[in-house]
């Protein structure tokens, strides 16, 4: 029984130290430089934010085809794109200017 009850033990450990790791993964964005203009960029350009993918890349070019972006916080407007997310994104988002976003050196 107590050898059952290790093995259960040391498979939930296991199990933990994987599942951390793997956030932690997740968590760690590429390192990069300059910004995104979010009223002018293409898909692409938007896709290179990070936790931008298609589908929010699509949402934003049809909220702003209806409306420009007046600063930087209005992306939240935008299904999916929420305070955690913003956060995450604010460094390299603007509302004027060229896009400039690149990966940067680590």
């Amino acid at each position: 029984m107590k050898r059952r009850q290790r093995l259960l033990a040391l498979g939930l450990l296991l199990g933990l130290v994987l599942a951390t790791t793997e956030l932690q993964a997740k968590r760690e964005a590429p390192s990069l430089e300059g910004t995104v203009n979010i009223n002018t960029a293409t898909l692409e350009e938007l896709r290179r934010l990070p936790g931008v993918g298609q589908v929010k890349a699509e949402r934003i070019i049809s909220y702003r085809q209806k409306r420009k972006f007046k600063k930087p916080a209005e992306i939240r407007r935008i299904k999916g794109i929420g305070a955690k997310m913003f956060k995450r994104l604010q460094p390299y988002i603007s509302v004027s200017g060229q896009t400039t976003l690149r990966r940067g050196r680590r």
